[in-house]
C-alpha cells in the first residue's frame, strides 16, 4: 500500500567490497567465479536489507563495478531481493587549489543502465594529461605520473606497480583527480534529472578543508552548484537548509548569501563493510520524507527544511511512536458474507494513510464522500445526520440499500488486533468519537445559518473545538464549553437573577449525573481509559534504555565524567525544586481566583441584603417596628483584603524564584548551570558524549512518562480519571 511520503532513513553514502577501500576480508577483485560473486554480493544485499532504510547510494571509489554487481546478483533466479531503493553512485577527488585531497561524489538516477553510468564515468578526464577516467588510464597514470618518492609514502614499490594492474589501480585510487570542468560537462550532459552533484562539506575531505579567506572563489562556486551536502556538524546542517538557530546565527546570512537558496544536507555512514550499512556517526540518522526514488529525493532538495532531518528520530516519528491512538493506520472495505448487491463497488479495497495530512482528490463522482463519509462513520462522529453518501436518499436508500451489503474495519496505528468489521448499515456506536468530521452539507449549514443571521450551530461548532483545547484540570469538571462559561460566571448570574441562577444550577446537576449514569456515558468513559492506557502501553513501548556510564580511559576524562554528573545531580535538583516552585505559584493562583469569587459573591449577597433590607423597612414601618431593631448585616471586606494581600505577596516572592533573569534566583543558577552543562558536553569524548546524549534521551522519555501519567488531583493524565486511593500507577507496568 502507497502511504506517500513519509518519514524514512536513507542513507546515500555507503562502499561495497569493489571499493578499494573495502574494509573486509574479501573484495569483490578476489570473487573469480559466479558463484564466489553471488554469495558475495548477497552478504552486501542482507547487509542493505538490515540496515532499516529506505534507499542506499553506493559511492566505491572511482567505478561502479559494485553497483554492476549488484544488479547482476539480483537478476539471478532464487537471489535474495533488495529492499531499499539503490541508487548508483560514484566517489572522486578533483584537483584542488591546495596540497589536500578534495572529494565528490555523484549520485545518479537509478533507471540508468550499466552502459549509460559507464558513459558517465568516461566523460570524467584524469588530471593533468586529461584522460577520460578508466581503469586503463588510471593504470597508466600510476606509472606514468606518480613519482617514486611518492609511491614510498603510499608504501608501494615501483616494481610491484610497473608489474601488477591491481597494485597500480590500487595506489592511483588514492591519489588521482579529476579536472572540476569535466565533472561539470558531465552533469551537464546527464542533466539534473539523472545526475546530481554529492559535496562533502564538514565530512572526509571536504570543502571545509579549502582556506577561505586564501581561496575565496573555488569554494563558493562548489556550493552554489545545485548539489547535495553532506554534514557532520548540525548548525551547518540547519544553515544550508535555511533554518537559523542560535548555534548557526553569525554565520547564517552570509552563508545564505554564498549558498543562494536552501540546499539538502543530510549525513551518510560512510560504510566501509556491511555491518556498518545504516549505522550513522554519532547517531546523526538521515531522515527524509519523501518516495525512495530520485523524483522523491529531488523533491527534497526543493524542500529541504521541510523532508529532511538529521537524528535519532524526526519530531513527527517520535510523536506518532507516543501517540498512536491518534493515527489511522488504514481503512479496509468488503463485500459481506451473502451480500444481494452483483457491483463490485467497495469489494476487497483498503487504503493507508500518511500520519500527515492526507488530500481526497478526485473527478466527480469518482468517491471522495463516499470515503470520507465512511472513516467518519466508522470513527462515530456524532454528525453522520449530514452524510451526503451513507444517507437514506443515496447509498442506504431504503429500495435498494446498497449499504447492506459491505461492510468496514478501521485500522489505528494502536491496535495490536484487528478490528471488528461493521456494516455500512449498522446504527452509530455509542462511543467515543475518534474522528472529527465536518461533511460538506454540515459545512453548508453553518455559513448558510450564519448569513441568515442564525449562528447558533456556527457558535456550538467553535465552542467545542475551543473546549476541546482546554486541559482537562482548566475544566473544572465540565463535559462543554457551555458549561465551563456557566460555572466562572455564576457569580455574575447570580447578581442578575439569583433565583434563575439557582433553577440554573440545579437542572444542570440534574442533568449532568443523569448522564453520568447513563449506559453511552458509561461506554464513552471505559473508551477514553482504553485510549489513555494505550498511550501507556506506547510510550512504554518506545522507553529507551537506561545508559551505562562509558569506562573513563584516563584521569582527565575521569575528572571530566565526574565532574558532569556532578553538573547535572545540581541540575536535576533545580529542576525539581522549580517544579515544585510552580506547582505552589499555581496553587497561589488558584487560591487567588477563588478568594476573588468569594469575594463577587459575598458583595452580591450585600447587594441583595440591601435591596430586601429596603423592602423590607417600608414593611415594617407601618407596625410601628425599627429595621436595625429586627435585623444586622455586616460585611467584613478587610478580612477578605488581608488573604488577597498574603496570597500575592507569597505569589510575588515565588514568582522572583522563577525568573531567569532575576540575580541569585534558582532559574538564573539553573540557567548557568545549563550552560555551563552545555560548555563542558562539548570537550567530551565520542563515548562520553552518547552517554550523555542517552541520558538526556532517558529524561526526556520519563518527562512524556510523568505527564502521561498524570498527577491526583491537579493534572491531565491517566490518574484524572480516577480517584488516588482506587489507582495506583507504576511506570514499569503502566495500567491500573
Amino acid at each position: 500500500m502507497n502511504r506517500g511520503s513519509v518519514w524514512q532513513k536513507w542513507d546515500l553514502h555507503i562502499h561495497t567490497p569493489a571499493s578499494f577501500h573495502w574494509n573486509e576480508a574479501q573484495k569483490l577483485r578476489d570473487a573469480t567465479t559466479p558463484a564466489e560473486r553471488s554469495a558475495l554480493m548477497k552478504r552486501v544485499v542482507e547487509g542493505l536489507n538490515n540496515s532499516d532504510c529506505a534507499a542506499v547510494a553506493v559511492m566505491d571509489y572511482w567505478t561502479f563495478d559494485g553497483v554492476k554487481a549488484l544488479r547482476q546478483y539480483l537478476a539471478e533466479p532464487g537471489a535474495t531481493p533488495l529492499k531499499p531503493t539503490l541508487f548508483p553512485g560514484i566517489e572522486l577527488r578533483v584537483v584542488s587549489p591546495g596540497d589536500f585531497r578534495l572529494n565528490m561524489h555523484v549520485l545518479l538516477h537509478p533507471a540508468l543502465s550499466s552502459e549509460k553510468l559507464d558513459t558517465f564515468k568516461s566523460q570524467l578526464h584524469l588530471s593533468p594529461r586529461d584522460k577520460p577516467l578508466s581503469d586503463e588510464f588510471l593504470v597508466e597514470y600510476a606509472r606514468c605520473d606518480i613519482t617514486d618518492g611518492r609511491l614510498s609514502e603510499l608504501g608501494f614499490a615501483r616494481d610491484k606497480v610497473m608489474k601488477e594492474d591491481q597494485a597500480a589501480l590500487m595506489v592511483a585510487s588514492m591519489v588521482a583527480e579529476i579536472t572540476p570542468q569535466s565533472l561539470k560537462a558531465a552533469l551537464a550532459t546527464f542533466g539534473p534529472e539523472e545526475a546530481i552533484l554529492f559535496v562533502p562539506f564538514d565530512t572526509s575531505d571536504g570543502l571545509r578543508e579549502i582556506n577561505f579567506r586564501q581561496h575565496n572563489g573555488y569554494p563558493r562556486e562548489f556550493l552554489q552548484w545545485e548539489a547535495i551536502f553532506e554534514v557532520s556538524n548540525l548548525a551547518s546542517r540547519d544553515a544550508f537548509v535555511g533554518i537559523k538557530t542560535d548555534a548557526n546565527k553569525q554565520f547564517f546570512e552570509d552563508f545564505q548569501s554564498v549558498i543562494k537558496h536552501p540546499k539538502l544536507a543530510v549525513r551518510g555512514s560512510d560504510a566501509h563493510r556491511t555491518a556498518d550499512y545504516g549505522k550513522f556517526p554519532g547517531d546523526k540518522v538521515t531522515w527524509i520524507k519523501a518516495a525512495p526514488t530520485f523524483e522523491g529525493l529531488l523533491q527534497a532538495c526543493k524542500e529541504p527544511a521541510n523532508r529532511s532531518f538529521i537524528g535519532p528520530k524526526p519530531p513527527k516519528v517520535e510523536f506518532v511512536a507516543q501517540n498512536p491512538h491518534l493515527f489511522i493506520d488504514k481503512i479496509e472495505l468488503r463485500k459481506a458474507e451473502g451480500a444481494k448487491e452483483a457491483a463490485p463497488w467497495f469489494e476487497d479495497q483498503q487504503v493507508a494513510f500518511n500520519p500527515d495530512l492526507v488530500a481526497l482528490i478526485g473527478r466527480k463522482g469518482s468517491g471522495k464522500s463516499a470515503l470520507a463519509d465512511i472513516l467518519g462513520w466508522i470513527g462515530n462522529t456524532p454528525i453522520d445526520r449530514y452524510f451526503s453518501f451513507l444517507h437514506d436518499t443515496r447509498f442506504k436508500f431504503s429500495k435498494d440499500n446498497k449499504a447492506k451489503s459491505f461492510e468496514a474495519r478501521l485500522a489505528w496505528n494502536s491496535d495490536k488486533a484487528p478490528a471488528t468489521w461493521r456494516s455500512l448499515d449498522s446504527p452509530r456506536e455509542p462511543s467515543v468519537a475518534r474522528v472529527r468530521y465536518l461533511p460538506q452539507r454540515y459545512f453548508e449549514e453553518l455559513c448558510n445559518d450564519h448569513v441568515k443571521g442564525d449562528d447558533q450551530l456556527l457558535q456550538d461548532e467553535l465552542q467545542a473545538v475551543i473546549f476541546s483545547h482546554i486541559s482537562q484540570h482548566a475544566r473544572q469538571g465540565m463535559t462543554s464549553f457551555g458549561a465551563l462559561i456557566a460555572r466562572r460566571t455564576e457569580n455574575i448570574e447570580a447578581e442578575l437573577e439569583r433565583l434563575r441562577s439557582d433553577l440554573k444550577g440545579v437542572n444542570h446537576t440534574i442533568l449532568t449525573v443523569s448522564q453520568e449514569v447513563s449506559a453511552d456515558s458509561r461506554r464513552k468513559l471505559v473508551e477514553r481509559v482504553r485510549l489513555a492506557v494505550a498511550q501507556l502501553h506506547a510510550l512504554r513501548d518506545t522507553e529507551p534504555p537506561k545508559p551505562e556510564a562509558p569506562k573513563a580511559g584516563g584521569a582527565e576524562e575521569t575528572r571530566k565524567a565526574e565532574a558532569l554528573a556532578a553538573l547535572n545531580a545540581k541540575i536535576e535538583e533545580l529542576r525539581r525544586s522549580q517544579q515544585a516552585v510552580k506547582s505552589a505559584l499555581e496553587e497561589q493562583k488558584q487560591r487567588g481566583q477563588r478568594l476573588a469569587d468569594i469575594e463577587r459573591q459575598a458583595q452580591a449577597l450585600e447587594r441583595h441584603v440591601e435591596q430586601e433590607r429596603a423592602m423590607l423597612a417600608s414593611k415594617l414601618a407601618d407596625i410601628g417596628i425599627e429595621l436595625p431593631g429586627l435585623i444586622e448585616f455586616k460585611l467584613n471586606v478587610g478580612l477578605l483584603a488581608a488573604a488577597k494581600a498574603k496570597i500575592d505577596e507569597e505569589a510575588t516572592v515565588l514568582g522572583r524564584t522563577l525568573d531567569p533573569i532575576a540575580e541569585g534566583s534558582p532559574a538564573a543558577e539553573l540557567v548557568q548551570l545549563e550552560e555551563k552543562l552545555s560548555t563542558e558536553r562539548a570537550t567530551l569524548e565520542e563515548p562520553l558524549r552518547l552517554y550523555q546524549a542517552a541520558l538526556e534521551k532517558r529524561k526526556d522519555w520519563e518527562a512524556l512518562w510523568a505527564a502521561a501519567v498524570g498527577v491526583d488531583g491537579q493534572d491531565d493524565g491517566f490518574r484524572a480519571y480516577f480517584t488516588p486511593s482506587r489507582t495506583p500507577i507504576s511506570r514499569d507496568r503502566g495500567q491500573r
